[in-house]
């Protein structure tokens, strides 16, 4: 009796052993595959980097990307690194090498692309992540609009320190040309890094200005310090883009006006999502959503909403 007990004990771990090899077999290639995928970011230590890099986490996360994140400006040399490194996908943030969009297309059959924030030309070849630096130049406009009964008069000055290639740039040529359409032409443009904090300041301590605009984060910061050196005699309001500690301590304090902002958590998300897309076979190919902005004035930076933007938290 004792040996049949052991018998079919033995029969039935036999059949579970071989039951469950059966099924790792018929369900091994359902285990989603993981994609190795470089991030080339700038000033990816920032304050700004960090509710886009909670985005990128999540996204990673919910698409099975293993991420690894380079802090680099995103040149030709970086991205062909990444490439012969293997990887499956390098999602980027186009800055300052005018080659390397012939480098992408040339190597996009091999290796995905994913663009973030800045597109390149030919655009139509990359999918491209962004609130748009056209359109937020344009809400910058709208903002200070808003904040003035009459802009006819209006002593402006505009503060663009990079060159003509960048994001920066282009949310500057886009609130100036929507400002000549109202027939104003700025007062001061500060468009070199020569000077620029004594230039600024200068016109500030006799009062000249009503108003100055920033389109980033560094360039805003510049102009907190130069309201701030020179005792802003004329209580010149500033309004900008970007994001960092300092700019939202200077916002609670009232010395920045108003700040227009994209959801820089929804622009990692989403880049890891169509990188998932573009290297998983068989995805649902959808739509990359618009990435919303915000504009974050003293009042409402802490309703929820804004509060999880300027305050990354998880979301």
């Amino acid at each position: 009796m004792g040996n049949r007990i052991y018998m079919l004990i033995f029969v039935l771990l036999i059949a579970a052993v071989l039951g469950w090899a059966s099924y790792e077999m018929i369900h091994s290639d359902d285990e989603e595959e993981e994609y190795h995928v470089a991030v080339i970011l700038r000033d990816s230590d920032s304050d700004r980097s960090v509710a886009f890099r909670q985005g990128l986490e999540q996204g990673a996360r919910d698409f099975n990307l293993k991420i690894n994140i380079i802090s680099e400006d995103v040149t030709r040399s970086q991205v062909k690194e990444q490439v012969e490194k293997g990887v499956d996908g390098v999602i980027i943030d186009p800055y300052v090498d005018n080659n390397l969009s012939d480098y992408l297309t040339d190597n996009q059959d091999n290796v995905k692309f994913v663009l973030m924030n800045t597109d390149l030309s030919p655009a139509e070849l990359f999918p491209l992540v962004s609130a748009g630096d056209e359109r937020i130049g344009n809400e910058l406009f709208l903002t200070v609009k808003e904040a003035y009964r009459n802009i006819s008069d209006l002593r402006i000055a505009l503060v663009c320190l990079t060159g003509n290639n960048t994001g920066e740039y282009k949310r500057f040529a886009a609130f100036k040309e929507a400002l000549q359409t109202e027939g104003i032409e700025p007062t001061l443009e500060v468009l070199t890094t020569e000077d620029a904090g004594e230039t600024l300041t200068g016109y500030l301590a006799i009062g000249g200005l009503d108003c100055v605009v920033a389109f980033d984060s560094k360039d805003t910061e510049l102009c907190i310090d130069a309201l701030t050196l020179s005792n802003n005699v004329g209580n010149a309001e500033l309004f900008g883009e970007g994001y960092s500690e300092k700019i939202i301590y200077y916002l609670d304090k009232g010395t920045v006006t108003e700040m227009v902002l994209p959801n820089e958590f929804n622009i990692g998300y989403f880049s890891a999502r169509k990188m998932y897309q573009l290297l998983s076979p068989g995805s649902a190919d959808e739509d990359i959503p618009e990435i919303e902005t915000f504009r974050v004035t003293r009042n409402n930076m802490y309703e929820p909403e804004i509060e999880n933007i300027i305050f990354p938290i998880a979301q």
